[in-house]
């Protein structure tokens, strides 16, 4: 194994400018070698705001309540679920680390660059918690659906198209500007708000230039 002191976590460019690049995702596996996924849980620990969140010492159904599974982002399922601490809802995404090795890379870029991001035009992230093999990300529940849901029952009027397109191209605006791609705009990626606000969501194939 690499040294893993000095090695850099908490930027997604710092790690893609420190690893070699399979496109435009992290190769940890060949990096690391065959016992990568465990290194790769130490490299998700140094990103955590606390050490304790991905060191298996806090249990996250203890803080949060997951609920009922509201769809599959990349690489695993999302649940609506309570913050026990607050009383606010969170959108709970897990993933099985042990069974989806092949896309380790893109769950660790996924994470590197979420963790960088703050803005009105994009998912919160609050942080992410290992159970067991069970990696849980926690993120900002946005209780208007998608706009994929909003199709749904027919088309929708262009006067709103043009609003949404508008706080959309803002949220590309300021990941553009920070060298980020999402790589993956579809309706069922741009939620809404309780209060209409427009969001940019699930970064499981984005890439950092």
């Amino acid at each position: 194994h690499r040294d893993l002191h000095s090695f850099p976590t908490r930027r997604s460019s710092d790690l893609s400018s420190s690893l070699p690049r399979k496109e435009t995702s992290l190769s940890y596996r060949k990096y690391f070698g065959s016992n990568y996924v465990h290194t790769v849980l130490h490299v998700l620990s140094q990103m955590a705001p606390s050490p304790e969140m991905m060191s298996g010492d806090i249990d996250p159904s203890t803080l949060y309540d997951k609920q009922v599974c509201i769809g599959g982002g990349s690489f695993g399922k999302v649940y609506k679920g309570l913050d026990r601490r607050t009383g606010h809802p969170v959108a709970i995404k897990i993933i099985d680390v042990e069974n989806a090795e092949d896309e380790v890379d893109d769950i660790i870029q996924e994470i590197s660059i979420l963790s960088e991001l703050q803005s009105p035009y994009v998912t919160k992230y609050y942080g992410s918690y290992l159970k067991g093999s069970d990696l849980w990300i926690i993120m900002e529940f946005c209780s208007g659906g998608s706009c994929a849901d909003l199709m749904r029952p027919g088309l929708i009027p262009e006067e709103y198209i043009c609003i949404v397109l508008r706080e959309l191209l803002l949220g590309l605006e300021y990941l553009h500007g920070d060298n980020k791609l999402h790589r993956d705009i579809k309706a069922a990626n741009i939620l809404l708000g309780a209060n209409g606000q427009v969001k940019l969501a699930d970064f499981g194939v984005s890439g950092q230039l």
